[in-house]
């Protein structure tokens, strides 16, 4: 929580009976932002959209860092070998039962916000790239209708028997636009590659007796 008071301490008292109820990980889902200008709003609006999309409708909208989240989930958090973890979209990612509480964020009791319009627009595309190859993927998209268009106006020039240096033009865009696509579908491997985060979460382990006086991790 943020040590301005714009996150309100009376919300810990909501958050750990949610907690006790089962759920994992308890978020402050911003209703309204007091103290802030237009367009910081406006930014902030835009990035939960974007957010939201490029995550595949996993991440929640108006998400706050202030939370309660269960040790389970820290100790995934902490183990995960990532560099640039977004811990919104991280959190979201990882699938345990999840629950907003809204709130209305007030005016900073002390203190001046120290994020600048650069500072934030940089945080908020590390966070969607580090949670997203769907940016990659459009990339890919882009690049074979491309393909597919210069193919087509290819065959085109072929069929009617245009100038050869139009058709060589076209091939050329044809090669280039495909290996494009190819290329991108590499990075994405690779990126998920590289965040090396498991497969599968396993939320609790249990022994099992299989024979008496034997056991087995499951």
């Amino acid at each position: 929580m943020s040590a301005d008071l714009q996150d309100p301490p009376f919300f810990i008292s909501k958050f750990i009976r949610l907690w006790e109820q089962g759920y994992k990980n308890v978020y402050a889902e911003i209703e309204t932002r007091n103290g802030t200008k237009i367009l910081r709003r406006i930014n902030s609006k835009l990035f939960y959209q974007i957010a939201y999309l490029l995550s595949g409708k996993t991440m929640p909208q108006n998400a706050s860092d202030f939370r309660l989240i269960d040790r389970t989930v820290y100790e995934i958090l902490r183990k995960s070998p990532e560099y640039n973890k977004f811990l919104r979209g991280f959190i979201a990612w990882s699938g345990f039962a999840s629950i907003g509480v809204l709130q209305q964020r007030p005016d900073r009791f002390a203190g001046k916000s120290k994020a600048k319009t650069l500072d934030t627009i940089n945080y908020a595309v590390k966070g969607i790239l580090s949670n997203s190859s769907v940016p990659l993927r459009l990339v890919t998209l882009i690049n074979l209708t491309a393909f597919l268009t210069y193919l087509i106006l290819l065959l085109v020039s072929l069929g009617t028997a245009g100038p050869f240096h139009q058709s060589l033009v076209l091939s050329l865009f044809v090669v280039i636009t495909l290996s494009f696509a190819i290329l991108c579908e590499y990075i994405i491997v690779i990126y998920q590659e590289t965040k090396r985060r498991p497969q599968f979460i396993i939320e609790e382990a249990f022994n099992k007796n299989l024979s008496k006086g034997s056991t087995q991790d499951d």
